[in-house]
């Protein structure tokens, strides 16, 4: 599945970039029911660095607009929040880069010291 693919992409986009005020997070949309036998079982065997949450409510009509109003519902969704305003990505990222290229513009980079000496 692709969103299984990309895992490690957002998996290694977090590490990279902790230290620059980015958090990763990752929101499962199966069924409360196969909690037990899916979801955790999955995110043991994947060992995944980053926060996953479990967001139970299969209500979706009364929420996906909420998220975003450029969002149908319709999976992988990539949703990347700074000061108030929302960027999208409705399509499936084909690499890592291909992730950090669509992120790295909203994240904010810590000048060097001798940057910051010119």
């Amino acid at each position: 599945a692709p969103c299984v693919k990309e895992l490690s992409y957002f998996d290694s986009l977090q590490q990279k970039y902790a230290s620059h005020n980015v958090k990763v997070i990752l929101v499962n949309l199966d069924f409360k029911t196969h909690l037990k036998e899916r979801v955790i079982p999955f995110l043991n065997k994947h060992q995944l660095s980053t926060e996953v949450v479990v967001l139970a409510d299969q209500d979706a009509d009364s929420w996906v607009s909420k998220v975003s109003s450029d969002w149908d519902g319709g999976l992988p969704f990539t949703l990347v929040l700074k000061q108030g305003k929302k960027y999208t990505h409705t399509s499936e990222f084909q690499s890592y880069n291909d992730l950090e290229k669509f992120v790295s513009p909203y994240i904010e980079r810590k000048q060097s010291l001798a940057a910051k000496r010119r």
